[in-house]
């Protein structure tokens, strides 16, 4: 349990430090993988590939 703070932790770190224009504020759906992901449910790459798909059907 201790593994999975850690990463929630390091993951809002590197949100904080990469907003130059006001506050993070993630899709539900990044949200869900997101943490899916610090669960080990799905990977990284799969995260990309579903944002692709699902900004890809909104143009």
């Amino acid at each position: 349990m201790e593994k999975l703070e850690d990463k929630q932790k390091l993951w809002k770190f590197a949100l904080n430090i990469n907003q130059i224009d006001g506050p993070y504020e993630p899709s539900l759906l990044l949200s869900n993988m997101m943490e899916q992901e610090i669960r080990g449910a799905i990977s990284s790459d799969e995260i990309v590939q579903k944002l692709m798909l699902a900004y890809k059907q909104e143009d």
